[in-house]
């Protein structure tokens, strides 16, 4: 008996009697959330045993790959004595530590290899190497800072190496030598590390899904530990030992700072983002090491020292660095090996949940900003009056905005469409305080002024915003879980306008909105200050709502982008906020970018919206 065949080579047609099942149709991929794909992805990963645990047996481990990190872990840890040994043999001549500090030095140098060491002897080299490879990113950024005792050794405040004592420049010891070959060593270990773990990651099989919230946990605690290395570690009672903030300080330590402040959030983020579970592990205990080694010696100086006084910025760090190993463990959590459990997720409330959380910090954010301009912005000495400052005022209406969009979270029907806009405009909160903060601080330098009520409550409204913005975007990947992943398609009208928004925005928040003669308003490509740091976040925010909205959701693109608008705005309204401190100023370049910038983002919002009435792809969610 023969099987009949089409004269195509088609496969056989059904039996008499069978019922074909209508598959579907020809070229219109199946529809597919993320979470079924990440589900079939690992559907060919061995079961369990029936006991529910693994034996450590059973996971292939890279012999070879154990056996090329003996000798990297053995240069970092050269690195690491070299740079204790520094102050011991003096890193400028005729100077010494300020206190002992050679020993904690020595622990803070060696615990990478260690960590390193100790990972390998547990048979898991991808989280040994990862530690290695992310620690030693910030070694460029010490290079430099390092580089900075040799031009100026008395613009340099690093009391655990050396304390000033003239304004004349001395020369530098043996010990600057030694501190720039162990950042050598430990840079080189690094780039060995990464190679390393490169190959391990690329002889697997693809490894592990996302783990939602895993980057946004992570990039909090960077952006925290990048803000405490970004400040004035420490004041000085000391004429001579002159502690200054990255971007106040000479140029080579400037250079440094910046680069070292920000390699931490961009490293995290690459290593939260690592689909193998072992790679983001190592890369987030790395970089955590890292942020401790640089943030520590303040600390030390301060217990150690009388004339030296700590400053929240340390704290900051070392609280984060801390806040990153505990991401690090929740991203590998599931077993001691993170490649026997490629499914590990952190546990996330319900999207429902999240969006009141979400927006509850909101409304709670933007009505304590909105009370911080009524409020004292600093406590002045003998009953003083209090300054007019002008830079509180941009609180109000950003208070305002968030306010406003976290009340509308709380509103179950509306939760979901408005998420979006206030996983960006949190931002405005946040930028308009670093301006705020930037002053006060400065007025803090002269004795007998202290921060007021009102700065106190700008601080807690960017931490509020903050929170409210990191629950709105784990409310969002959430709710992605559950999208048609083969529905979404490029928006190729808002490819242009997007563009044109975010080339704007470029001008918007990097160039100063006033044109004074007598006056240099901040600005980041112009006039760098405290206050361009919040800059810098607002223009960021808006670049990146600019490009995810292109591949979102209609509604969703539409409220990413009305929130970015929203943030725009809230720079806009700097100008008559502000302008009545400065006389005969006028709008500057900044200015019209802003409202260029302000149209565009509008019009891609009105573009996206009718999108959502017209979408011809079946499974396009709202």
């Amino acid at each position: 008996m023969t099987s009949r065949r089409s004269n195509q080579g088609s496969s056989p047609g059904p039996a008499p009697g069978e019922r074909r099942i209508p598959g579907p149709a020809r070229g219109i991929p199946r529809p597919q959330t993320r979470r079924q794909r990440d589900g079939r992805r690992h559907s060919g990963v061995p079961a369990r045993p029936a006991s529910g645990h693994h034996d450590i047996r059973d996971v292939p481990v890279d012999e070879e790959s154990l056996v090329a990190l003996r000798p990297v872990i053995a240069v970092a840890a050269l690195g690491a004595v070299l740079s204790a040994l520094a102050p011991v043999v003096g890193v400028v001549a005729g100077l010494s530590p300020g206190f002992l500090s050679w020993p904690w030095l020595a622990v803070l140098h060696l615990l990478p290899p260690v960590v390193a060491a100790w990972l390998a002897a547990r048979r898991r080299p991808l989280v040994a190497a990862g530690v290695l490879a992310a620690n030693a990113v910030l070694v460029p950024g010490r290079l430099l800072v390092d580089a900075q005792i040799a031009v100026d050794a008395t613009r340099t405040a690093r009391p655990e190496l050396f304390v000033p004592t003239s304004l004349v420049p001395p020369g530098v010891g043996a010990g600057w030598f030694l501190l720039l070959a162990g950042d050598v060593a430990v840079g080189v270990a690094g780039l060995l590390a990464f190679r390393l773990a490169a190959r391990s990651v690329g002889s697997r099989a693809e490894g592990a899904g996302r783990r939602h919230g895993l980057l946004t946990l992570a990039l909090c605690a960077a952006a925290a530990a990048a803000l405490g290395l970004a400040t004035s570690p420490f004041a000085s009672d000391n004429a001579f030992l002159w502690p200054q903030a990255v971007v106040d300080a000479p140029v080579w330590a400037l250079l440094g700072g910046l680069l070292v402040v920000l390699a931490v959030p961009l490293t995290t983020a690459l290593a939260a983002g690592a689909g193998e579970p072992d790679a983001a592990q190592g890369g987030l205990v790395g970089v955590a090491l890292g942020v401790g080694a640089v943030a520590a010696p303040p600390l030390l100086a301060a217990l150690a020292m009388p004339a030296v006084h700590l400053r929240a910025g340390p704290v900051l760090a070392l609280l984060a660095s801390a806040s990153l190993v505990a991401v690090a463990g929740a991203a590998g959590r599931g077993g001691a090996d993170g490649r026997r459990a490629p499914a590990t997720e952190l546990a996330l409330p319900a999207a429902a949940r999240l969006h009141v959380i979400a927006g509850g910090l909101g409304l709670a954010a933007g009505l304590v900003a909105l009370v911080s301009p009524l409020l004292p912005q600093l406590s002045l000495p003998g009953g003083l009056p209090e300054p007019a400052n002008d830079a509180a005022r941009p609180l109000a209406p950003a208070g305002a905005l968030v306010a406003a969009l976290g009340a509308a979270l709380l509103a179950r029907s509306a939760a979901a469409t408005t998420r979006p806009a206030l996983a960006v405009a949190w931002v405005a909160v946040p930028m308009t305080a670093v301006s705020v903060l930037g002053g006060v601080l400065t007025a803090t330098d002269l004795p007998g002024v202290r921060a007021g009520a009102g700065a106190w409550t700008a601080g807690l409204a960017a931490l509020l915003a903050l929170a409210s913005g990191c629950c709105a975007a784990l409310a969002g990947g959430v709710e992605r879980d559950e999208v048609d992943l083969t529905a979404l398609t490029v928006h190729r009208p808002l490819v242009v306008v997007g563009g044109l928004a975010a080339v704007a925005a470029l001008g918007a928040f990097g160039l100063p909105l006033t044109d004074a003669p007598a006056y240099a308003a901040p600005g980041v490509w112009t006039q760098f200050r405290t206050a361009s740091w919040g800059l810098l976040a607002g223009m960021l925010a808006v670049l990146v709502a600019s490009a995810v909205a292109v591949r979102s959701r209609p509604l969703r693109s539409a409220a990413l982008l009305l929130g970015a608008a929203g943030l725009v705005g809230v720079r806009l309204l700097e100008y008559p906020l502000g302008a009545g401190r400065v006389g005969d100023a006028g709008p500057g370049l900044g200015f019209w970018c802003a409202v260029a910038c302000l149209v565009l983002l509008l019009t891609g919002a009105v573009s996206a919206r009718s999108g959502a009435r017209r979408s011809p792809r079946r499974g396009v969610t709202r």
